[in-house]
């Protein structure tokens, strides 16, 4: 009797040793790192390429296949390479089964293989071996998630614990073995297809200095099957991305890195990155636009101007956006960026549109640029304003905290019509400086005759108003000599197309003139794009 304290005592000891000694590996051995790490090593060399064909679905892939079998009427399909990258997932959560850092991702994908951009993840820690509860947890939530590939893993959490990691991505294509890393100076063999409900396909490359290609694509022998090549001339990573075109307009199907002539990295840092507070949609869009003009400032490119009226569209469309779950550019009425801002009464000569989903303001930005696509987009000269949209999630919404559409535009010039004379003037002036050609005078008696006939057109076809008109307005204004004229109504003045008699060595004289056209009294055609309509006449007097 007086012995069963001290044997309870001893008891009592040993478990607590025994459980210190599991909290320690489950807190800080093993492959288990904290996942508040701001390093990650990865294992081995990786897979030798993306697209490798396919090898046998891993055990738990099988029983997770088994489950979304019985649960969805088309389930995503086992991949090899998403096996790797959940096996990866599931060894960098955190000892409470905190989720790892969102930056890790990309690395931990292309280390595996895998050509995505992106992932919807399933993280689960339980007790001992059995996956009964993350197959559970998988029937649950996978329903909700937009996938065809999907790969499962599992890590141990110390001796009695496991860590388990579903990942699925919508991949859109069929890719061709691409190798992860090449000698300089390298012609890099694209090869792929795409899934059902998707053409139109587009091949873009990156190089190391930040420039943007657009790739041909040809057809391959094969049905169904296309064909690009790579120039990786330059050492170090160049990024290659393949988008197409479906029933949400044009999406990204592929982005990843190939390193040419440097050894492919597997340790990487988290980047520094200085905090932005962005806690309501105001906020989150200045801050967008904010680092958009960082970009192009850096480049020594203009900054695009704050367009409010876009900027409603913008937001508009990401409330949409959010809405439906997914990043689209078309609407289910098949509206696309321009039909929308039309709609809504906004006027641009050009539109393009970058859209993003993530969970801070940052990271949806550096998704936009990391696409070779949607960076030449956003670093186009042309674009001279910006509206931004950001849709923050609220209290039990499901998906990223931000969907963000930017809409950039080249509005049209409303000029008056001397201002309007005026631009074209310069710009015929400028072709002729372009050729090295002589500069031309403007005589008043040229100019007046060019106001003559603006007086006289009554919005006829201008072919036959100026083989009526032409020679008494010069005989008027007391010009002698050969003259060509081009008559031409205009929103802007830099849709005025410059005449070929411009190119001619030698003139005696080059006016322009202009005019404004009465409101209702537009011919047909011309409302309705932008500034104001006004009627220009060139006139060219070769010598």
């Amino acid at each position: 009797m007086t012995r069963c304290p001290s044997r309870v005592r001893l008891l009592t000891a040993a478990l607590q040793i025994l459980a210190g000694l599991l909290a320690g590996l489950t807190a800080g051995c093993g492959p288990s790192p904290d996942a508040s790490s701001k390093d990650l090593v990865l294992p081995g060399p990786g897979a030798s390429s993306y697209g490798e064909g396919a090898s046998r679905p891993s055990s738990l892939s099988l029983l997770v296949e088994k489950r979304l079998g019985s649960t969805l009427q088309r389930p995503p399909a086992p991949d090899a390479c998403l096996d790797r990258a959940a096996e990866a997932l599931a060894a960098k959560l955190g000892p409470s089964c905190e989720l790892w850092p969102v930056w890790m991702e990309e690395h931990i994908l292309h280390h595996a293989g895998c050509p995505d951009l992106g992932m919807d993840s399933i993280a689960v820690c339980s007790n001992g071996r059995d996956p009964a509860r993350f197959l559970d947890r998988i029937a649950l939530e996978a329903p909700r998630q937009r996938a065809d590939r999907f790969g499962a893993g599992r890590a141990s959490k110390g001796l009695l614990s496991s860590a388990w990691v579903y990942v699925a991505v919508e991949r859109g294509l069929f890719l061709d073995p691409v190798p992860r890393g090449v000698a300089a100076d390298s012609q890099v063999r694209i090869g792929f297809s795409l899934s059902p409900g998707l053409e139109a396909p587009r091949v873009y490359s990156m190089g190391p200095g930040g420039g943007v290609t657009l790739e041909s694509v040809l057809f391959d022998s094969a049905p169904g099957k296309h064909l690009s090549y790579i120039q990786a001339r330059v050492p170090g990573r160049h990024w290659v991305e393949v988008m197409a075109s479906g029933a949400g307009g044009p999406k990204v199907v592929a982005l990843f890195p190939v390193d040419a002539g440097v050894p492919v990295p597997r340790s990487f840092q988290e980047p520094a990155r200085a905090p932005i507070k962005a806690g309501t949609a105001d906020e989150a869009e200045t801050a967008l636009l904010g680092l958009l003009n960082e970009e192009r400032t850096s480049r020594g490119l203009a900054p695009v101007q704050h367009d409010p009226e876009l900027g409603k569209v913008a937001r508009a469309w990401s409330a949409e956006m959010r809405r439906q779950g997914q990043v689209v550019h078309v609407s289910p009425d098949s509206q696309g960026p321009g039909e929308r801002a039309a709609a809504a009464g906004y006027s641009s000569k050009a539109i393009g549109e970058v859209l993003a989903s993530g969970n801070s303001v940052r990271e949806a930005h550096e998704a936009l640029m990391a696409s070779p696509a949607h960076r030449a987009g956003m670093l186009d000269p042309r674009f001279t304003h910006a509206g931004i949209g950001a849709s923050l999630k609220t209290s039990g919404d499901a998906g990223p905290v931000f969907y963000v559409a930017e809409e950039l535009s080249l509005p049209p010039r409303s000029l008056s019509a001397p201002e309007a004379a005026s631009s074209v003037l310069e710009r015929a002036m400028g072709h002729r400086r372009s050729f090295g050609l002589p500069e031309a005078e403007s005589p008043p008696a040229l100019a007046s005759a060019g106001q003559g006939l603006l007086a006289a057109w009554t919005g006829s076809e201008a072919p036959s108003f100026l083989a009526e008109k032409l020679g008494p307005s010069l005989e008027a204004a007391g010009w002698k000599g050969p003259c060509d004229a081009s008559l031409q109504v205009v929103s802007d003045p830099d849709d005025f197309i410059l005449p070929a008699s411009l190119s001619a060595p030698r003139l005696r004289g080059l006016a322009v003139a202009g005019r404004e056209i009465p409101v209702g009294q537009e011919p047909e055609g011309s409302a309705g794009t932008g500034g104001r309509p006004v009627v220009l006449v060139l006139l060219v007097a070769p010598k």
